[in-house]
């Protein structure tokens, strides 16, 4: 089996054709779990992406996070 495409393919292929379906579920500081749907989802990654383009990261520049996984990382 070969994969083909990048993440960011699959995320926004995964949101078009699943918009309103739940891509992330994540618990809120108040013990509440928050959902986002795969469009919400594509929305803030093109935005993560443009703000890293505005400050400057070039194509294949590295970029890490080190913590725990948060939809807050993407949003």
């Amino acid at each position: 089996m070969t994969l083909q495409g990048t993440m960011l393919s699959r995320i926004e292929g995964w949101a078009k054709s699943n918009a309103g379906d739940a891509a992330i579920h994540d618990r809120n500081s108040d013990g509440t779990w928050a959902t986002s749907t795969w469009a919400e989802y594509w929305a803030s990654v093109r935005r993560v992406g443009k703000g890293l383009i505005a400050l400057g990261l070039q194509p294949e520049d590295c970029v890490a996070i080190v913590g725990a996984n948060r939809r807050d990382w993407v949003a």
